[in-house]
Parts: C-alpha cells; sequence; structure tokens
C-alpha cells in the first residue's frame, strides 16, 4: 500500500437530507422497493472503518488503492438510497435506470460505511456498488455466508463478507443496488462504466 492515507466514511441518522431524497422520481426507476439511509460523513481510515465494520471475510484484492478515495478535508451530509428492483439484472440495466431517475451508482465508501453501521442488511440480501470497478472489472459485494461449501456450515456458519463480482454478469432478483443523490467525487475506472452504457 502506498504512503497515504486514505479515508473513509462513518455515518450518524440525520434529519437534513430527507428533502433531497423526496425529490427523487423513484417512479423512473420502476424500482419494488427503495430505502433511503441518511448519513453525516466523518472521516476515518480504511483500516479504522474495516475494523469498525467486523466483516469476517474481506476479499484479498479489496485495498485502499482500488477502493477507496481520499478525503475533501470537510464534512457532509449524504444520502444513500438503497434500490430493490425484485428481478434479474444486468449492471448496466441498473445503472441506466439509475441515470434515467438522475441518481449516481454507489461506491465502495458508502458500502463499507453501510456494512459499518447497518450490519444486519447485508444478512438479508447482497449489496452491490455499482460505481467502483477496479482494472479487472470486479466490483464489491456485501454478502452474508458466501464461503459456504456444504450443508452443514449453512446451520453453523454467520459471516458479513465482503466479495469482488464481475461487473458483466447478471445480479440476481433479491440484490440491491446502493445510489447517491450527489455525483461522487471520484469513480472508480469510470470509463469501464461509460464503455458498457
Amino acid at each position: 500500500m502506498k504512503n497515504q492515507i486514505i479515508f473513509f466514511v462513518i455515518c450518524s441518522i440525520s434529519i437534513s437530507s430527507i428533502a433531497d431524497a423526496q425529490k427523487v422520481n423513484v417512479s423512473k426507476l420502476r424500482a419494488k422497493k427503495v430505502d433511503t439511509l441518511i448519513i453525516e460523513l466523518d472521516f476515518l481510515s480504511f483500516s479504522e472503518v474495516m475494523d469498525s465494520a467486523k466483516f469476517a471475510f474481506v476479499d484479498e484484492s479489496i485495498n485502499a488503492d482500488d477502493f477507496s478515495s481520499k478525503a475533501t478535508g470537510s464534512s457532509r451530509k449524504d444520502t444513500v438510497l438503497v434500490i430493490y428492483f425484485g428481478r434479474i439484472m444486468s449492471s448496466k440495466s441498473v445503472i441506466a435506470k439509475m441515470s434515467y431517475a438522475g441518481i449516481y451508482p454507489g461506491t465502495s465508501n458508502p458500502l463499507f460505511v453501510v456494512g459499518a453501521q447497518y450490519p444486519e442488511l447485508q444478512k438479508k440480501y447482497p449489496i452491490v456498488a455499482l460505481g467502483s470497478v477496479d482494472e479487472t472489472k470486479m466490483l464489491p459485494v456485501l454478502e452474508y455466508n458466501s464461503r459456504i461449501t456444504n450443508e452443514e456450515e449453512a446451520k453453523t456458519m454467520d459471516e458479513r463478507d465482503v466479495i469482488l463480482v464481475a461487473w458483466d454478469g447478471q445480479w440476481a432478483a433479491e440484490a440491491r443496488f446502493i445510489a447517491l443523490l450527489n455525483k461522487p467525487a471520484k469513480y472508480f475506472t469510470v470509463d469501464i462504466v461509460k464503455a458498457k452504457l
């Protein structure tokens, strides 16, 4: 890892961004459900947010160099939408629907914070950040018990994991996608995302 400080965000509930969330034309998404998490951003290092999340497994390719961004030096409030379409979809289709509704694919920063602050969510369904694609066209997903290999493990395993999944695959109907009302300061290898649209 390079000698630099990489920052993440930790969230606390705030009411001030609800008005912004209400401006989103949810009907344009044609989603079955959209949950809103209002967050206030405080900056932490990559290792601090990962330690606070207490993930059981993190793919070894996920590191501060590829899946993080530098702090802006100021605190701001933001809104994270958790979108459920309820059908099998491609990344391209999900991003197109977000774009049509005027919102942006979520990045790894809010994804890992959701894992840290709302750990029970990923036990219910996989949560995807389509705005963070690395050079190998892989992106981070919050998963639950992703390493189960047999029925016996399924009875006892209780693991919250962060895995990498191919951007150009199909997403299961139960997947949720995080989205942002404001354009992130940095998309990761955004040329890959644009090339697919």
